[in-house]
């Protein structure tokens, strides 16, 4: 497995986007952390929780820009829906020992409401 930030990164995205979570898993360090909006958590399962809960609603990721600082990753994207059409999204990552470390998150919560709405109704169906 590569330990490079960048290609951890661009795997992870691409794998979520593909909803395997069984490629994505041996990217996150099992201690990890997410920030995002309104979410705040640590550890791997309980983040790969959040992705399965979003599989739903979740079509594809159609990455637009990345930039590296050494550890650090940037990844610009769309978080492609059927609700909500391409919302933008950028990731902080943060990469140590070949594993992804840290998760910011970044997004419009007021373009992605359509999407969170079509998971509150599947959730309370």
């Amino acid at each position: 497995m590569t330990t490079d930030p960048k290609s951890i990164a661009l795997a992870y995205i691409d794998a979520c986007g593909r909803k395997d979570l069984d490629a994505v898993a041996p990217l996150l360090a099992q201690d990890m952390r997410f920030v995002g909006p309104g979410n705040t958590l640590t550890g791997s399962k309980p983040y790969l929780a959040v992705l399965r809960r979003l599989g739903p609603v979740w079509e594809r990721s159609d990455v637009k820009k990345v930039f590296t600082d050494g550890a650090d990753v940037c990844v610009i994207y769309d978080f492609v829906t059927p609700t909500a059409g391409s919302v933008p999204i950028v990731e902080w990552l943060r990469v140590a020992g070949g594993r992804i470390v840290s998760v910011t998150l970044f997004f419009d919560r007021v373009a992605f409401k359509p999407a969170s709405d079509e998971l509150a109704r599947r959730a309370g169906s």
